[in-house]
């Protein structure tokens, strides 16, 4: 039983093939764990950023890593995967990559001293490790293939499930703390207010206005704060419904230094 072989049986599945060989990977990666007391947990894709995270490493790598399964192979998807991980892991974890359909010699393009981001932190497998993984575990490869369908249904009921109102919590503060930090003026979104500890629109519209005079100087030297908020308030009397509106008749008297500017 080969990777090829596989591949061949995978066919009957369709396009939904490679959902059930990335099933087929990560419980042969746990069968790997299970020989040497490291713990290998399949993740919810619609919660979690990588298809598993293995907190003691996997077989000779034993640092904690999280594992990432690619079936489109191209610098491009590599670049991207890695980038999500640096954006995404906890600290002191390293990146698994495996990309059963990538070649030694193009992984060999890749992970080279030229490429700044394939660096210690991540790990590429390919074909040739993909294989050698099932060869070391043959007998547990060949009961996988078998029961292919059950294995995809029983993957899916035991990765582990995060609660989506904890996710959306730390989202939430995650956006707010970084507002009051000044990284960004502006929020859009559906279903969340003040009351979920986000600024409101005036708040945000100030901001907005007071980033675009200190950073694109619409106003010239007389982009004063103070006077933003001025137009902002007074405008709201006038228009308080239209936001929109609102923001283009403060935007073109502070880019044509129209008389609506001008209190």
């Amino acid at each position: 039983m080969d990777l090829n072989t596989l591949e061949e049986r995978l066919t009957q599945y369709g396009s939904g093939g490679y959902l059930f060989l990335e099933a087929f990977i990560i419980k042969l990666l746990q069968v790997e764990g299970e020989q040497l007391g490291q713990k290998v947990e399949g993740q919810d894709s619609h919660v979690s950023a990588f298809d598993a995270i293995a907190p003691s490493g996997i077989g000779e790598i034993s640092s904690p890593l999280v594992v990432e399964i690619v079936f489109s192979v191209s610098r491009s998807k590599l670049d991207a995967t890695v980038e999500k991980f640096r954006g995404h892991a906890k600290r002191g974890y390293s990146l698994l990559i495996i990309a059963p359909k990538i070649s030694d010699l193009k992984k060999s393009v890749y992970i080279n001293e030229e490429n700044p981001r394939a660096d210690s932190l991540v790990y590429l497998w390919g074909e040739k490790e993909v294989n050698e993984l099932m060869l070391r575990h043959k007998e547990a490869a060949e009961t996988l293939t078998a029961n292919l369908f059950s294995l995809r249904l029983k993957m899916a009921t035991e990765r582990t499930v995060r609660s989506w109102k904890e996710d959306r919590d730390q989202l939430v503060k995650t956006v707010s703390d970084k507002y009051r930090a000044g990284r960004f003026s502006l929020v859009l979104g559906a279903g969340v207010s003040s009351s979920a500890g986000l600024p409101d629109w005036n708040t945000l519209l100030n901001s907005l206005f007071v980033s675009m005079l200190s950073q694109e100087n619409f106003a010239g030297p007389h982009g004063d704060p103070v006077k933003v908020s001025e137009i902002v308030a007074r405008l709201m009397e006038v228009d308080g419904p239209s936001t929109l509106m609102l923001a283009r008749y403060i935007r073109k008297g502070l880019a044509v230094g129209s008389p609506v500017g001008k209190l």
